[in-house]
């Protein structure tokens, strides 16, 4: 959510970074504070000014890193790792069912045949889990 600086404003022509805290514009002692949370860049004014789109208040007012919006960022980066990682192993599979399944699948290895006996079926070859099953 960072804001874009355009390339011919007075923003990168004194090299600042906008702010992106709340503001923190006090008419007296007694007054609330100003409602902005935060700062608020608009495209056109950019070019000539440092006000706050929101509240019209200079950027000097405002705090220039926002810790509410730092957290939610970091969550979202956070989950967004978790959905990569979650989805990396369902696409990839375990270990174990990939060696298993290229044990299986090697050609050449097992030479298996079933002959039918009677009402049994019958195993011949080299399958250690080999026997006889009914039909």
């Amino acid at each position: 959510m960072s804001s874009k600086i355009p390339a011919n404003s007075v923003w990168s022509a004194m090299n600042y970074t906008p702010p992106r805290g709340r503001c923190n514009y006090k008419a007296s002692l007694m007054s609330p504070a100003c409602p902005c949370l935060r700062f608020m860049l608009h495209p056109v004014k950019a070019a000539t000014s440092f006000e706050c789109d929101g509240c019209n208040h200079h950027a000097s007012f405002h705090l220039l890193e926002n810790p509410t919006e730092d957290t939610v960022l970091k969550k979202w980066a956070e989950q967004e790792v978790r959905e990569r990682d979650s989805q990396a192993t369902v696409t990839n599979g375990s270990k174990k069912r990939k060696a298993l399944t290229q044990a299986v699948a090697a050609p050449g290895e097992f030479d298996v045949r079933f002959e039918e006996v009677g009402d049994v079926l019958v195993s011949v070859g080299g399958s250690s889990r080999g026997g006889r099953r009914k039909k």
